[in-house]
């Protein structure tokens, strides 16, 4: 009752509902671009052709979409408002690593701070180990478009991955010493090609005394500084 009583309050008709609702839709748009005005980090930029992109495609449908009866147009321009919508809201609030994440972090979490503190943001890390959450908290994409090396029969073969990854940018490898004999049997011709073109750097565990990476290092790459935390090469000044 309280609820009914508070909708019509602010709502008093239906006309009132679906014009504040247009409103959203319309506001949406020149505040996605206030904000990637007014944050000029490198990490704001590496993603704003998409949110441009995306604001572009609203501005296309709210225009040529948005007219006539609201039920029947309602679902053609939700997705891409929603889409910037969230874009927003994630540019405006706090990452989500450092949510989850302190700087006295151990284990994987200290991996994922490591990961996003010396990669750049159009760095790959290749991460020999079932830990997908590293690339969703760092901000980082899968190397060769794969987030595990499980032979679940979905993944590209040995020898497709290896081309893949030869044109991105991975600068460093770190294979769990768990799981270190499955991918070298699994996954051979990779292996062969990541110990010919990187070299070792060290052996660290993140303060986890039950986990040991393996930390490789792209021998053309030189790294800009060292990691004070772990002593870590990185590549991110």
């Amino acid at each position: 009752m309280l609820i009914s009583r508070l909708r019509l309050s602010i709502f008093p008709a239906r006309a009132d509902a679906e014009g504040w609702l247009y409103q959203v839709f319309m506001l949406s748009i020149p505040l996605a671009l206030l904000v990637l005005c007014l944050q000029p980090d490198e990490s704001i930029r590496n993603g704003s052709a998409r949110a441009l992109t995306v604001a572009f495609l609203c501005v296309v449908i709210h225009q040529f979409i948005l007219q006539g009866i609201l039920e029947s147009r309602l679902p053609d321009v939700t997705g891409a408002t929603v889409v910037l919508l969230a874009w927003l809201a994630r540019r405006l609030s706090v990452r989500p690593l450092d949510d989850w994440t302190r700087e006295n972090s151990v284990g994987v979490p200290a991996l994922m701070r490591f990961v996003d503190q010396c990669l750049r943001p159009n760095d790959r890390p290749g991460v020999v180990s079932y830990a997908p959450e590293v690339f969703h908290l760092s901000e980082r994409l899968f190397p060769g478009g794969i987030s595990s090396f499980t032979t679940n029969g979905f993944n590209p073969s040995d020898s497709q991955f290896t081309r893949w990854l030869r044109g991105q940018s991975v600068p460093l490898v770190m294979v769990d010493e768990r799981s270190r004999e499955y991918f070298e049997a699994n996954w051979p011709e990779l292996a062969g090609d990541a110990a010919s073109r990187y070299r070792p750097a060290a052996v660290e565990g993140f303060g986890d005394g039950h986990r040991a990476l393996r930390i490789l290092v792209d021998s053309t790459r030189t790294p800009a500084r060292s990691q004070p935390c772990w002593s870590l090469p990185c590549f991110e000044p």
